[in-house]
């Protein structure tokens, strides 16, 4: 008998493998899954649990099975004694969100020791921690004086601005992000950036209002086909709202501090970010996508807004420190825009007190745009590798330490 119980994964590129578990972690075996049944491999891992019976399957008889046998993506092959080679590590996950799914990172990650932390009293966790993965957080020389075992740190997402890059080389720590395109993360803040276009174009609570007010045809709205939108930083989040901006017939501004290789394809005007002021004029729609660092912080301004055309709303669905606060309220009360999409605050988490919240021309969302299924199973899963890498004695990937590596200027 054998049971298939179905979990998400991210990488449909890959053979499934059956894979053996003991005392050394899980190891690569010479049986191909998909030889024995038929699966999607796209969108699916499977964990096959035989109840001591042997499978009839030819090519799964004789197979040195457990009474517990993953089936999953495969590892790189390291060699015929790789297996011998993986380290059971100790993963601290660093924040207490991350229990409500701890039975999913123990599953996936079977065979390494699994641990959770508040990051307000760890009660000791980090002494022992050998990988540290982290919602956004900051990681500098004090945490990392707290963590003498500690040799890769890992962001559960793209944006790493808390990673104190040098402190961890100093220190020998590997720093990782999770690249956010292809990985349902970049795709997912896209989306979000389109609610709140669609939001303020359709003006979708005028529009409930009067639809409590038994009243159809109203109020006009405003369409995305055939307007300028405008795309703050071309990496991999502006990029993906760039794609979607042209599926919805629009034409596209890109705003970079280099010109990418395949920009006549992406855009239809390109500005470099020193004259940002002058790429927003005749854009409906701009849309801030730009990693906050030392060059971006503060750089949507009182003369970036006063620049907007009136009719014109600002999305923001980056981080919150690239806006000038008082510029943006500024700009709301004398009429410079016409609104404001906010998918990010200065503060998170966020004031219920703050005004903006509650101002008509202010949509404002708790920071969901890589919160999304696909993003789940994407980092997750990308995350488990970079472990079974790390542990099996390999380079980890998408590292912030290394040229063109990790995180981008633009996210």
């Amino acid at each position: 008998m054998l049971l298939i119980l179905k979990f998400p994964i991210l990488e449909p590129r890959v053979l499934f493998y059956a894979f053996e578990t003991h005392e050394l972690g899980a190891c690569v075996s010479v049986t191909r899954f998909r030889d024995v049944f038929s699966l999607n491999l796209s969108s699916s891992l499977f964990y096959a649990v035989r109840n001591g019976v042997k499978s009839n399957s030819t090519s799964m008889r004789g197979q040195p099975y457990a009474s517990s046998e993953r089936i999953g993506p495969a590892r790189p092959r390291f060699g015929e004694n790789s297996c011998m080679r993986r380290k059971i590590m100790k993963v601290l996950f660093w924040g207490k969100e991350f229990q409500r799914f701890f039975d999913t990172l123990s599953t996936m990650l079977v065979g390494h020791e699994i641990g959770i932390a508040d990051p307000l009293d760890d009660k000791g966790a980090l002494n022992d921690a050998e990988v540290l993965v982290i919602r956004p957080s900051r990681i500098d020389d004090e945490l990392l004086s707290r963590a003498p075992s500690l040799r890769m740190v890992q962001q559960w997402g793209a944006g790493a601005e808390g990673i104190d890059v040098p402190a961890c080389v100093r220190r020998g720590v590997i720093p990782c992000n999770v690249p956010s395109i292809g990985t349902g993360n970049a795709e997912g803040v896209a989306e979000v950036a389109f609610l709140h276009m669609l939001l303020h174009a359709k003006r979708f609570f005028r529009a409930q209002e009067k639809l409590m007010e038994g009243k159809v045809y109203t109020p006009p709205g405003t369409a995305l086909w055939g307007k300028r939108g405008c795309v703050v930083g071309l990496g991999n989040v502006g990029r993906s709202v760039a794609v979607r901006m042209k599926a919805f017939g629009m034409s596209v501004t890109g705003v970079n501090r280099t010109p990418p290789s395949d920009l006549d394809e992406l855009v239809d005007a390109y500005f470099p970010l020193d004259a940002l002021e002058e790429a927003v004029r005749g854009c409906r729609f701009v849309v801030a996508a730009l990693a906050l660092n030392n060059e971006t912080e503060g750089i949507f301004s009182g003369p970036f807004f006063r620049s907007m055309d009136r009719n014109a709303v600002f999305i923001n669905v980056a981080r919150g420190g690239l806006v000038e606060r008082r510029a943006l309220e500024q700009a709301l009360a004398e009429g410079s825009i016409s609104g404001a999409g906010l998918d990010v605050l200065w503060e998170e988490p966020h004031s219920t007190e703050d005004p903006l919240l509650a101002h008509p021309a202010v949509t404002v969302t708790p920071h969901i745009g890589g919160v999304n299924d696909a993003a789940f199973d994407g980092v997750l899963s990308f995350i488990v590798r970079n472990i079974e890498l790390f542990s099996s004695g390999e380079i980890p990937l998408s590292r912030l330490d290394k040229s063109g590596a990790g995180a981008s200027s633009c996210r």
